[in-house]
């Protein structure tokens, strides 16, 4: 997000690059909903219970599955987007993490009671993962 919000910060880069402005500023939308969604409960509820209202608008991001699909999204899109110079290093990488986060959380959720992790496995009140 903060690669972003430095992008974006650059006037220059509308007229120059529209599509890698745009890509940012989709990029910096993107980085709020993720900090929404894996910030604390508590932190969020003081901030107006935006994770609730998050969650309650776009469910799939409330579940472990969704929210690796998402994270998989941003993740390719940032790899995808190449600016110019070193950035493009810099986004491949950061592209590169976000999107093998999705894919182990993705693995925890349907293998990880195979391994030997309660994370994929069946809650004793009937909800399978965490939130």
């Amino acid at each position: 997000m903060i690669f972003s919000i430095l992008g974006v910060i650059n006037p220059f880069g509308a007229f120059s690059r529209p599509g890698e402005y745009l890509a940012n500023i989709y990029n910096v939308f993107f980085g709020v909903i993720i900090c929404i969604c894996d910030g604390k409960e508590d932190w969020m509820r003081a901030c107006g219970d935006v994770q609730t209202k998050l969650f309650q608008r776009a469910f799939f991001l409330a579940t472990p599955t969704g929210k690796a699909f998402f994270y998989f999204y941003v993740g390719s899109m940032t790899i995808l987007m190449l600016p110019e110079g070193i950035w493009s290093v810099i986004y491949i990488i950061l592209g590169s993490c976000l999107s093998l986060l999705a894919l182990v959380m993705l693995f925890f959720q349907y293998c990880g009671g195979y391994c030997g992790s309660g994370y994929g496995q069946m809650a004793a009140g009937g909800s399978s993962g965490q939130l």
